[in-house]
C-alpha cells in the first residue's frame, strides 16, 4: 500500500510539472505570432487572461457618476461617503442595506473614489445589447452588388430571423428591462434586403431603423488568417472593420431618470445585420482574444450572434451563429445548404 501511494504521489508530482510547464508555455501564446504570419495586428492593452476594463476608453468618473445621480461631485470622504450611500440606497438589483454599505465604505477607505464609481455604475449603468446578424442566402457570382440579392431561401431565412428576434425582444417577463432597439445594417444589397425583412416582423414603432452603414460592408479584416493568409494584402481592409468596432462597441452613458421598482433599468439593444467576416471578427475583438483567428469561425446565413456590453466595461458572449430558429435543411453557409456541411 505505502509503495502504491509513493507511486501516486510521484505520478501527481509529474502531472503538475507538465502542468507548471504548459502554463509557462501559454504566457505568450496571446502576445505575438510567428514571424511568416507578420505579428498581431490587434494585442489587448491586459495581456490574457487578465482583462481591460477600459477597452473602449469610456470608463465612468467620480464627475459621471455625480451628474447621473444628479448631485455635485464629492471633494471630500464624507462627501463621498454620502453619495456611495445615495447610490447603493436605490432600487434595484445593486440595492444594499445600510449596514453593509458602512461595511464597504469602511473596507475601501482608502479608494472611496473607485468605489463611487462602481455604486453608480450598478446603480446607473445602462447594458448594452448586440444582436449580430448574418445576411441570408444570396445569388452569388456577381460582381455587381445590385445582383447580390437573396435567393428565395434567403428571404425565408432572413423572415426567420425577425420572427425569432421579435421574439425575444417581446419578453413576457414584466421585470425585464425597458428597452430601446435601433436596427443598422451594411450598404451592401444583400445585407439591407435582410435587414428589411427583419424589420417588417418587429413590432411597428418599436424601434429605430437607421440609415445603412458603409463601415459595416464586407471584406478582409486586418488580421491574418491562421495557420496561413488567404487573402493578398492589397485586398485586406486594413482599417474598415476596426472602425466599425470603435463606432458600434461601446458603452453607453450613465442613466441619469430616478430609478424605481416600477421603472426598470433600461437596456439598449443594437440589431446589426452585415457580414460574416465583419462578425467573426468584431466578436473576437470584443471578447479581447485574437482576432487572428477569424477565418476559425463560421457564422451561418442568418444566424444571431449575441454580445452584451456591461457598463462596468465586461463583455458577455450569449451566442454565437446560433440558427436554431431555422430548420436544419434551411441551414446555409453560403450556397451549401444543410448543416453541417461536409
Amino acid at each position: 500500500m505505502a509503495r502504491r501511494l509513493a507511486g501516486a504521489s510521484a505520478a501527481g508530482v509529474a502531472v503538475a510539472a507538465a502542468a507548471h510547464r504548459c502554463l509557462a508555455e501559454d504566457n505568450g501564446r496571446f502576445s505575438g505570432l510567428p514571424a511568416h504570419l507578420k505579428g498581431q495586428q490587434f494585442v489587448p492593452n491586459t495581456p490574457y487572461p487578465d482583462w481591460d476594463t477600459d477597452w473602449d476608453h469610456r470608463k465612468f468618473t467620480v464627475a459621471n457618476v455625480a451628474a447621473a445621480l444628479g448631485i455635485a461631485c464629492p471633494s471630500s470622504p464624507s462627501a463621498l461617503a454620502h453619495a456611495i450611500r445615495k447610490a447603493y440606497a436605490e432600487p434595484g438589483p445593486s440595492q444594499r442595506s445600510a449596514k453593509m454599505v458602512d461595511a464597504m465604505i469602511e473596507e475601501h477607505a482608502a479608494d472611496l473614489d473607485g468605489l463611487l464609481v462602481r455604486a453608480g455604475t450598478a446603480a446607473r449603468g445602462v447594458n448594452r445589447h448586440l444582436i449580430l446578424v448574418r445576411h441570408g442566402q444570396y445569388e452569388e457570382g456577381h460582381s455587381d452588388d445590385s445582383l447580390q440579392i437573396l435567393t428565395p431561401l434567403g428571404r425565408q431565412q432572413a423572415e426567420a430571423t425577425g420572427k425569432r428576434i421579435a421574439e425575444f425582444l417581446a419578453s413576457p417577463n414584466p421585470a425585464a428591462p425597458a428597452r430601446f432597439v435601433r436596427v443598422h445594417c451594411s450598404t451592401m444589397a444583400r445585407a439591407r434586403e435582410t435587414a428589411d425583412i427583419i424589420a417588417a416582423q418587429l413590432p411597428e414603432g418599436g424601434f429605430e431603423r437607421l440609415e445603412a452603414d458603409p463601415l459595416l460592408v464586407e471584406g478582409a479584416p486586418p488580421a491574418h488568417n491562421l495557420p496561413s493568409p488567404m487573402y493578398d494584402p492589397v485586398h485586406v481592409h486594413t482599417s474598415l472593420m476596426e472602425a466599425a468596432f470603435r463606432s458600434l462597441f461601446h458603452r453607453l452613458p450613465l442613466a441619469t431618470a430616478p430609478a424605481s421598482p416600477d421603472a426598470p433599468r433600461p437596456q439598449q439593444y443594437d440589431v446589426i445585420v452585415c457580414h460574416a467576416n465583419v462578425i467573426r471578427y468584431t466578436t473576437l475583438r470584443a471578447l479581447q482574444l485574437p482576432p487572428e483567428a477569424w477565418f476559425r469561425c463560421h457564422p451561418k446565413n442568418c444566424s444571431i450572434t449575441h454580445l452584451r456590453l456591461r457598463a462596468d466595461g465586461e463583455v458577455d458572449l450569449f451566442a454565437y451563429g446560433d440558427a436554431g430558429h431555422l430548420s436544419i435543411d434551411d441551414n446555409t453557409f453560403g450556397m451549401a445548404r444543410r448543416y453541417p456541411f461536409g
